[in-house]
Formats: structure tokens, C-alpha cells, sequence
């Protein structure tokens, strides 16, 4: 049986689906008819945001699918730009307008900084802001306007600071999680603080499409990688929530009536080592470089294979996400550097990160 049928149970006895149905860059103008065929898929479980500008849509999607308002879960956000009391007050009585809904199921603060300092990596925590978007959240709670509140990219500290200043506790926190990028001690806090983690970006805006370990593990079970990363998630026992606009996809991602064993579970979660390793360099290629440029190597000639070349390109600009998505063609770069006349030290230095970026041992 699908999972779409199934549900978790939130802190505060609440229960909701545990599939959910994405809508992040879905354009208003079709948001209507896209949500309309998730529900009619079978879909229960809604999410959206101020933020997508495309509640209006989503709204009348739900609408036109007749079914009874409590049979489908709504979730919405406060943007990451508001951070007042006052702000939020007005927002989410707008996210209510433009959704055409008395109430929304789950309330989300969609990230503790603005964008711009969330994507700058700024310092400055909010936590006093985020407590007063807090404040006006457990309003509307009390009032019945929402009947769960949570956050969104919370990191630990972020979740302290609403325990300890809120009055009611978060049941959700919504995060990027897939294969390849599972934040195990913020699932173990948050696990521990009695709060679901929702898993946005589960297969990795589409990057995981093109692994190739990821598709052999697909190919045994039968299934879509989409299937796959959804299950995988399913099993951490996290909350998924795919995005598509094809109705055949819709139906197909969320066909989860099989298990992962735990051999290739293991499998799966060494890709997030190797991942990790990866995000665990973000200056590697600017030293590579420097180091590469002073022994007079700019167009990489000396390591063989193209593939090879284009692992090298992608470590010197700096992308460990696209250097990952190419461990093949580090084996490829690895040999190419034996072949080549770099200097030792400089070898040892290249061939420790493809080690790194493979998760193997020095």
C-alpha cells in the first residue's frame, strides 16, 4: 500500500500525511491545475509558501477537488525576509486570504535569516526576531488558525532559542534532505525534541538522477531513483516531499510499497559519507589551484581522460556537488595524476582528495 495513506503524529497529537506534495517554483498560473492532479492521485498533503506566490492557485486546486477541507493538510510559510511580530500578523493573515482557508494545518517560520544572509552565510542569529515571529505564530495557533506550527532550516541553536523563549514547542522542522546529504546529529536533536523532520529537495532538485550507484540501487528494487530517495527518506523516518508537474510522476514517486534493505541502506548512507567529506573541503579549490598555477598547470593536459578533466574543473571551482557527481571520473584523475609530472607533494595533496571525495582511508 502507498504511504500516501499513511501518516506520522505530530507532538501535539496531530496527525499528518506522511508523503507531501512540493510546490516551490510552481508558477501561480498553474498551480491549480498541478495540485488538482496531485490530489486526484492521491496526494493529502500540501505544501506551499508566501514566499512560491503561488498560494492563490494552490488554493483553488484544493477547491476544485471537492474534497471535504479537513481531508487535505495544508502547510504554508512566514518568509524568511519578516521578522516581526507585527509582520507576521499581517502575513499570515494574507497567506489565509490568498489561500481561500479558514485555517492552514501547519505554520512554518521558512528559514531563521533572511536569504540573502541564509546564502552569504551571515552570523547575525535573529533569535530575538525569530522569537516575536514565534509569538504571533502561537496567536494564531490559540485562535485556531493553524493547528501546527514549526520551522524551517532551523539549525539547533535556532531551535533552543524558540524552546526556551516560545510558549509552545516547534512540531516540524522542514530541511534539504536527500542521499548524499542526510544531517544525522540535527535528525538526532530533533528526534530528541519530539519534532518530525520534513525533507524538502528529496532527490536533489533532480542532481541524484544522474548517479549512477544510486540507479544500480533503483535497477535491483525495481523502482525510479525518485521512488528510491523517497523511500530512503521514508525509512530515516523523515517526511518527503516531492515536486512534479507530470501526473505520471506524481503517481510513480509516490509508489513506496517495497523496503530498502539494510545492506543497501548502509550502501546509501556511505554516499552521504562521501558527501560529506566533500562539503567538509569548501576551500580546496582555490589551494588546488594556486598550487596547480605555480607549477605552470592551467589546461590540465597532463592528466589523462576527459572525464578526468572535468573532475579537476570541478574541484578547482570550487564545487564539491559536481566533483561527487563524478566519482567515477576521479578514478580517472587519480591515475592521471600518477601519470603526470607533478611535483610529489602536489600529487600527495590531489590524490588525498580524490581519497576524501571516494570516502576511502589515506
Amino acid at each position: 500500500m502507498s504511504e500516501l495513506k499513511e501518516f506520522y503524529t505530530l507532538a501535539n497529537g496531530v496527525k499528518i500525511p506522511k508523503i507531501g506534495f512540493g510546490t516551490w517554483q510552481l508558477p501561480e498560473e498553474i498551480a491549480e491545475e498541478t495540485v488538482l492532479s496531485a490530489l486526484k492521485t492521491g496526494y493529502r498533503h500540501i505544501d506551499t509558501a508566501a514566499a512560491y506566490g503561488n498560494e492563490r492557485g494552490v488554493g483553488r486546486g484544493i477547491r476544485a477537488s471537492g474534497l471535504p477541507r479537513e481531508e487535505v493538510f495544508v502547510t504554508t510559510k512566514i518568509p524568511a525576509e519578516i521578522k516581526t511580530y507585527a509582520g507576521a500578523k499581517e502575513v499570515i493573515a494574507k497567506s489565509l486570504e490568498n489561500l481561500g482557508m479558514g485555517y492552514v494545518d501547519l505554520l512554518l517560520i521558512h528559514a531563521p535569516k533572511p536569504w540573502d544572509e541564509m546564502h552569504a552565510g551571515g552570523k547575525e542569529p535573529h533569535y530575538e526576531e525569530n522569537a516575536a515571529v514565534w509569538r504571533a505564530m502561537e496567536e494564531a495557533y490559540d485562535a485556531g488558525m493553524v493547528r501546527a506550527v514549526g520551522v524551517s532550516n532551523f539549525q539547533k541553536d535556532d531551535i533552543e532559542n524558540i524552546l526556551v523563549k516560545g510558549k509552545i514547542r516547534p512540531q516540524v522542522n522542514q530541511i534539504k534532505a536527500h542521499i548524499g546529504n542526510y544531517p544525522e546529529a540535527l535528525a538526532d536533536y530533533c528526534r530528541s525534541e519530539g519534532i518530525l523532520i520534513e525533507a524538502y529537495s528529496p532527490i536533489a532538485t533532480g542532481r541524484l538522477l544522474r548517479d549512477g550507484s544510486i540507479a544500480a540501487v533503483a535497477e535491483k528494487y525495481g523502482v525510479s531513483i525518485p521512488q528510491l530517495c523517497v523511500k530512503y527518506l521514508l525509512q530515516k523516518g523523515l517526511l518527503p516531499l516531492p515536486k512534479t508537474t507530470h501526473r505520471e510522476y506524481m503517481a510513480q514517486n509516490a509508489q513506496t510499497d517495497f523496503n530498502i534493505s539494510s545492506e543497501d541502506m548502509a550502501f546509501l548512507n556511505g554516499i552521504k559519507a562521501a558527501s560529506s567529506r566533500l562539503t567538509d573541503l569548501p576551500n580546496i579549490g582555490k589551494k588546488l589551484e594556486s598550487q596547480l598555477k605555480a607549477v605552470g598547470i592551467h589546461d590540465f593536459e597532463q592528466l589523462s581522460e576527459t572525464g578526468a578533466r572535468k573532475a579537476w574543473l570541478a574541484i578547482l571551482e570550487n564545487d564539491p556537488s559536481a566533483c561527487y557527481h563524478r566519482l567515477a571520473a576521479l578514478e580517472g584523475a587519480l591515475r592521471g595524476v600518477e601519470k603526470s609530472a607533478l611535483p610529489a607533494e602536489v600529487k600527495e595533496e590531489l590524490k588525498a582528495f580524490v581519497r576524501a571525495a571516494k570516502g576511502q582511508k589515506a
